[in-house]
């Protein structure tokens, strides 16, 4: 799995991971064999972390403590590597900056943006935040649909909507560590504490993984048209 970060992570953040002048069709090519690859050294990590979901299950099934099947979902929410929750979060900061708060509509937004006369801190976070979900948007399947770094209006109006001080999304890492420790607590009176532990570890580092591939499908695709 640290190899598989590695890799994805050096696609995401590197300006072009393409030739020059190459047709569309060879790029998509070499885009899915580079992919494929690098994915194959993730195959036995996602496979480990959906049999400790199938154990944990196991492990619960005929608990007398009530409520056990939504304590292992929360136990599965906003795990880091899911690219869909860390953009929630990367969203929530953006729309706490000055910049956002103290922007009043989307037409100077986009102008202060194309001028590059928000403040160096502000670019900087911003063109990382494009870098890394700027491939994404509404109906993202559909490679004709608009892109997030296509829309950069439709990006401030969203982030004008969310209440940086008080969004949900920064309530659910308190909910999962408190699912967490009550099933450690039902885990230890079960005699199963060192066997929850084993699978909790598995999917903490490993399930919000399960769509990081499709997320560079998509990441990857959009580079190829964008050349």
């Amino acid at each position: 799995m640290d190899q598989y970060k590695e890799f994805t992570e050096g696609l995401i953040m590197s300006n072009s991971t393409h030739m020059p002048n190459a047709s569309f069709r060879s790029l998509v090519e070499d885009s899915a064999a580079m992919l494929t690859d690098g994915m194959m050294s993730s195959l036995g990590s996602l496979s480990m972390v959906m049999w400790a979901k199938y154990r944990l299950e196991q492990m619960f099934e005929n608990s007398k403590e009530k409520g056990t099947d939504d304590l292992l979902i929360s136990l599965h929410m906003d795990l880091k590597g899911n690219p869909t929750s860390e953009m929630g979060h990367a969203m929530v900061r953006l729309a706490g900056r000055p910049e956002i708060t103290e922007t009043q509509t989307a037409e100077s937004f986009c102008q202060k943006i194309s001028e590059g006369s928000f403040s160096e801190e502000f670019m900087g976070i911003y063109e990382e935040f494009m870098k890394r979900y700027g491939c994404r948007g509404m109906k993202e399947i559909d490679i004709a649909s608009p892109r997030t770094s296509e829309e950069p209006d439709v990006l401030f109006e969203k982030l004008k909507q969310i209440d940086s001080e008080n969004n949900a999304i920064l309530q659910v890492e308190e909910r999962r560590r408190e699912a967490c420790e009550k099933l450690l607590a039902i885990a230890k009176e079960l005699g199963k504490e060192a066997d929850f532990t084993y699978h909790e570890n598995n999917i903490r580092n490993c399930w919000g993984h399960r769509e990081h591939p499709k997320y560079m499908s998509k990441h990857e695709l959009c580079c190829c048209c964008a050349q």
